[in-house]
């Protein structure tokens, strides 16, 4: 008769955790996808906030990032139009001497060198400098050399500047 309760009462307890076993089952079913799915609900509301609140700056960005690149539908004519920009920049700061390498074999990944051999005074240089970085932003300058010629009392300027572009389609420039 003991042995008959001693069992009952094991059998109660099984059961018991059997029931439990298969209620925290169901509870982890059914909780589990409404958490994931505020997860994800607040993980939208604050992407949306972001966007809302950093719109003007986001739009700042994309117009600045279309002038470090400029859309071009033909490289060799976007490049004799820089080299001629650059001339006539170089001419209004009293620059002389002015050499252009550039060579589209050498350009790649939306980059082309274009490296520059001119005379002038430093402060003019300058100048020119400021004014291709203020007017050209998608010509940055990679590397400047200055040596200075005693016998002829000039500086001599040799300059390395990255022509970024972007090739495009007529349709994408307007």
């Amino acid at each position: 008769m003991i042995k008959y309760n001693f069992r009952k009462r094991w059998i109660i307890v099984g059961i018991i955790w059997a029931g439990v076993l298969i209620l925290t089952c169901w509870n982890v079913n059914k909780v589990g996808p409404i958490v994931y799915n505020r997860i994800e609900d607040d993980i939208f509301m604050k992407d949306s906030q972001f966007w809302k609140y950093n719109a003007k700056n986001i739009s700042k960005i994309m117009k600045n990032k279309k002038l470090i690149c400029q859309p071009v539908e033909s490289l060799k004519i976007s490049l004799l139009s820089v080299e001629n920009d650059l001339k006539l920049l170089a001419s209004k700061y009293d620059l002389y001497g002015l050499k252009i390498d550039s060579s589209i074999g050498k350009a790649s990944n939306g980059r082309m060198p274009i490296n520059l051999v001119f005379y002038g005074p430093f402060e003019k240089a300058l100048q020119w400098l400021r004014a291709v970085q203020d007017n050209y932003p998608y010509i940055p300058v990679g590397r400047i050399e200055i040596s200075f010629n005693q016998g002829a009392k000039r500086a001599e300027y040799h300059i390395l500047l990255y022509y970024r572009y972007e090739i495009s389609s007529p349709k994408d420039m307007v």
